[in-house]
């Protein structure tokens, strides 16, 4: 049944018993016994088995065993759901993977990541090309023109989604989806508007992890005009008399050069990938 439907060689049905077999014994199990299947649901369809083990994607296939049972006056099996084991870009780590020569037995990365920027901007593209060139060394980045579904300028939790939209957006056959959207957030605390780049990475489980970067305090008369339509640019330049600089944004052309739009993005950037880079602490196995 394997062989049918993988596109690459894989090791006989002897060869995987002694693997199983070798491996419970050394474990210290010795009442187990290992059997052949010939479809999706083997021998659990009609024998006496009391609890089937899954993953969470699998575990739908094991729903589908159940309702069979069922029909054959069988009772339902106890599903027992445990965590997959996670490679460096966050999908799970599999024999397929490691023959297709995606990732190593210990799960690190064989090829590059590939990843997808939601924009065409140039300042969020090489900005998440170069969070992930040094935290995963080996990495493709495309910016894709997709739609935040946001306004032009959105107000507090606008941002955030327009992040999310656009990860989810562009992920398509990539490891991750990124998304970056600059938005202007209210302060009751401080009484002022701050603009805050957040940004959402999605993975191809669906995990999303988010993030943002500092927060700079903007003008009474910007934050005017914004909250009145205009983008944040539009509205700079109205009350300045100056644009503002692709790559230095407008807390470039605020902060005097001493930051730029390119450094907040990084950081919201690496902020989003923190809970990817401890993997033990948000997605224990």
């Amino acid at each position: 049944m394997a062989r049918s439907e993988k596109s690459y060689s894989v090791s006989s049905y002897d060869a995987r018993k002694a693997a199983l077999s070798n491996y419970l014994a050394a474990s210290g199990h010795s009442n187990f016994e290992v059997v052949s299947i010939d479809d999706r649901f083997g021998p659990a369809r009609t024998e006496p088995i009391d609890a089937i083990v899954v993953s969470r994607q699998t575990k739908r296939a094991a729903e589908e065993l159940n309702a069979e049972r069922m029909k054959s006056g069988l009772g339902p099996l106890r599903i027992v759901e445990i965590d997959m084991v996670l490679a460096e870009d966050c999908a799970p780590v599999s024999s397929s993977r490691i023959r297709l020569e995606e990732i190593n037995e210990k799960g690190k990365m064989v090829r590059p990541l590939v990843v997808n920027v939601g924009s065409k901007n140039r300042t969020k593209i090489w900005a998440v090309r170069d969070v992930f060139l040094k935290l995963f060394g080996k990495v493709e980045v495309h910016g894709v023109p997709v739609p935040s579904s946001v306004p032009k300028q959105p107000i507090d939790e606008e941002a955030v989604r327009g992040a999310m939209n656009r990860a989810e957006a562009s992920l398509g056959e990539a490891d991750f989806g990124i998304g970056i959207e600059s938005g202007v957030v209210w302060n009751e605390e401080a009484g002022s508007h701050l603009c805050v780049q957040f940004c959402a990475v999605m993975d191809k489980l669906g995990e999303v992890t988010t993030g943002h970067s500092a927060g700079f305090m903007l003008p009474a008369k910007v934050a005017g005009r914004i909250l009145a339509g205009s983008g944040l640019a539009e509205a700079l330049a109205d009350v300045e008399g100056t644009p503002t600089e692709e790559g230095k944004g407008a807390v470039g052309l605020l902060s005097g050069g001493l930051i730029s739009r390119s450094s907040l993005c990084k950081s919201a950037v690496l902020m989003a990938l923190i809970p990817r880079i401890r993997r033990d602490l948000y997605f224990p196995v």
